[in-house]
C-alpha cells in the first residue's frame, strides 16, 4: 500500500501535529506501506529526526507565494505518482485546488485527519466544504467521539474517530534516569514537579495554574512548574512572564522554548498539567500518561474520555482554588502520585499505544 501525507510545517514547529505525522509514517513504514511525506522547505526551526523507512519530499522554499507553489507542485506530484491515500489535515495551505483536480482527473482518494475541533476554527469550515471536499474525502477522521459528533452535525457524514497514539516503549518512566536529572539540576528529590508542554496560548490554562500555585499554602518550597512551548500569542506570553514576577514565583515556575529532548522532561516531572480547552487528541497528555505521570486536566471534552480519577483531576480551569487544592493534594502525597502515575501509564498502553491506533489505521485503509 502506497500513502502520503500532506504536513506542511515539519520543519518549522515542534507541535502535536507534525509529532503525530511522523509517528504515524514511522509506524505505516514498518507494516510494509510505502510513505511519503510532503513538507515546505524554508527556515529551518525544527530539526527532525526520523528513520529511514519513510520519505520526506520537500517542497522548494518561496517566501511570498508559499501556497501557490505547494498547490502546483501537489497537483504535479501526485498526478505522476501513484497513491492508495493521500492524508491532509487541512485544505487551505495549496491542498484544495489539487486534490479537487486529481479527484475528478483519477478519483484520487483522500483522507481529511482534522487537527483541530471545527468550533475552534471555525473561520476555517468553508475551506474544507470549498469543493465540495468534505463530501469527496474517503474519510474525515476526528480524534475524539466528542469532536466526531460535533462534526458530524457541521459535514453531514459519518466521521471515524481515531485518537492519537503514542510510543509507549519509548515514553516510559526511569526512576535512574530521574535522579540523575535531579541531581544534575541541583533539585531536590522530595520535590514535586509540573510540567506543561504546550503552545503559549490563552485556551491553555498556563495562567490559571500560575494563580492556582500562588493559593498553596505551606509547601511553595516543595514544588516548582515548568513550562515548554512555542510562543504563539506574544501578547500572552509576556502577560504569564509578568505574571510570574507580580506573584513572586520566579524560584517556582520556569518557561523553556521548545526542546529536542522532551522525554527527558517527562522523566524528571511528577505530574502533567493540561487546562486547556479546544483539544482534539494532545500528543503530550498521552506522553506524559505514558512515562507514569498523573493528570491535571480541565473538565472540558474530550478530556473526560481519556482521563478518569484514577490517575487524573478533572478541574474547572476558572477555579483556581479548585485547582490549587488539587495541586497541594499531589505536591504532599508521594505514594498518591506514584500509584496514580501507574495507572496513567497501564491507561495508556492500553487505549492509545501507537501500535494499536497503526492497526487502525491500517483497517481503514485497507476498508472499501
Amino acid at each position: 500500500m502506497r500513502i502520503a501525507f500532506i504536513s506542511p510545517f515539519l520543519f518549522r514547529y515542534r507541535r502535536g501535529l507534525e509529532r503525530l505525522t511522523t509517528n504515524m509514517a514511522e509506524r505505516l513504514s514498518s507494516k510494509d506501506c510505502s510513505v511519503v511525506v510532503i513538507s515546505w522547505d524554508g527556515p529551518i526551526k525544527n530539526k527532525m529526526d526520523y528513520n529511514n523507512r519513510f520519505q520526506i519530499v520537500k517542497i522548494p522554499y518561496s517566501r511570498y507565494f508559499q501556497a501557490y507553489l505547494a498547490s502546483l507542485y501537489y497537483l504535479l506530484f501526485f498526478f505522476f505518482n501513484k497513491f492508495d491515500f493521500i492524508n491532509v489535515f487541512f485544505t487551505w495551505h495549496g491542498e484544495n485546488i489539487p486534490l479537487y483536480i486529481l479527484y475528478l482527473l483519477k478519483k484520487q482518494k483522500f483522507n481529511i485527519i482534522l487537527p483541530n475541533p471545527l468550533s475552534q476554527i471555525p473561520h476555517r469550515i468553508e475551506q474544507y466544504k470549498k469543493f465540495n471536499l468534505h463530501k469527496k474525502a474517503k474519510t474525515i477522521i476526528a480524534q475524539s467521539n466528542f469532536y466526531k459528533r460535533e462534526t458530524e452535525g457541521i459535514f453531514n457524514r459519518v466521521v471515524q474517530y481515531i485518537p492519537n497514539g503514542v510510543e509507549t516503549q519509548f515514553f516510559k518512566p526511569d526512576e535512574k534516569r530521574k535522579e540523575e536529572l535531579r541531581e544534575q539540576l541541583g533539585i531536590n528529590k522530595e520535590k514535586c514537579l509540573f510540567l506543561t508542554v504546550s503552545a503559549f496560548e490563552e485556551r491553555k490554562g498556563i495562567r490559571e495554574f500560575i494563580k492556582a500555585i500562588s493559593l498553596v499554602k505551606g509547601i511553595k518550597d516543595k514544588l516548582e512548574y515548568f513550562v515548554i512551548g512555542e510562543i504563539d500569542d506574544k501578547n500572552y506570553y509576556e502577560e504569564i512572564k509578568n505574571l510570574i514576577i507580580s506573584e513572586g514565583l520566579t524560584d517556582i515556575v520556569k518557561i523553556y522554548l521548545p526542546v529536542e529532548d522532551i522525554l527527558s522532561f517527562y522523566q524528571l516531572t511528577d505530574c502533567f498539567v493540561l487546562l486547556s480547552t479546544g483539544e482534539g487528541s494532545p500528543n503530550a497528555l498521552l506522553e506524559a500518561m505514558s512515562c507514569g505521570l498523573p493528570v491535571l486536566a480541565s473538565k472540558e471534552p474530550p478530556f473526560d474520555e481519556s482521563i478518569n480519577e484514577e490517575f487524573g483531576f478533572l478541574l474547572d480551569k476558572k477555579n483556581v482554588k479548585e485547582i490549587s487544592e488539587a495541586i497541594f493534594t499531589l505536591s504532599s502525597n508521594k505514594e498518591l502520585r506514584i500509584e496514580m502515575g501507574e495507572k496513567a501509564r497501564n491507561h495508556a498502553i492500553n487505549n492509545f499505544s501507537l501500535e494499536k491506533i497503526t492497526v487502525r489505521y491500517i483497517q481503514l485503509f485497507s476498508s472499501e
